[in-house]
């Protein structure tokens, strides 16, 4: 590969597709007691931030055509998030790299992000949050 490697600061979140965002999120929520930081929808798909400590996890529910419906199983697809410093230049960066874009850089919110296929169909978000990521934090504090 390359000597110049993408500049990834720290874990962003997990973000794990489920089929029922409501019933999955009850789980974490009631039985492994996360807290509930927020729920969004857009497009069709729906999210749900749960969180332990500094530890959000995000459950994904996607609708069957989007674009992160899995095209050869018909399954949605997990996702580990890496926070950067500057979305548009790690995708520039990616693309020099000849990585695969999924989805090119968006900004929603508090975040700007885009998700890369890497090897063995893994998914890869790369998400800058304005304000930093605890300022994220924060934010989806004053939600719930």
């Amino acid at each position: 590969m390359s000597d110049r490697p993408l500049q990834v600061r720290s874990v962003s979140h997990a973000g794990i597709v489920v089929a029922n965002v409501d019933a999955v999120g009850e789980f974490f929520e009631h039985v492994l007691g996360l807290r509930r930081l927020y729920d969004e929808s857009s497009a069709g798909v729906r999210l749900r931030g749960v969180a332990v400590d500094d530890v959000l996890v995000e459950l994904i529910e996607y609708p069957e055509g989007h674009p992160m419906w899995h095209r050869s199983t018909g399954v949605t697809r997990t996702h580990l998030g890496f926070t950067v410093g500057d979305v548009a230049l790690a995708h520039r960066r990616a693309q020099e790299l000849g990585i695969e874009v999924l989805a090119a850089p968006q900004t929603v919110g508090p975040a700007t992000y885009c998700y890369l296929q890497g090897p063995e169909a893994l998914v890869v978000e790369l998400v800058a949050y304005h304000g930093g990521a605890r300022r994220a934090m924060q934010l989806f504090d004053q939600l719930s």
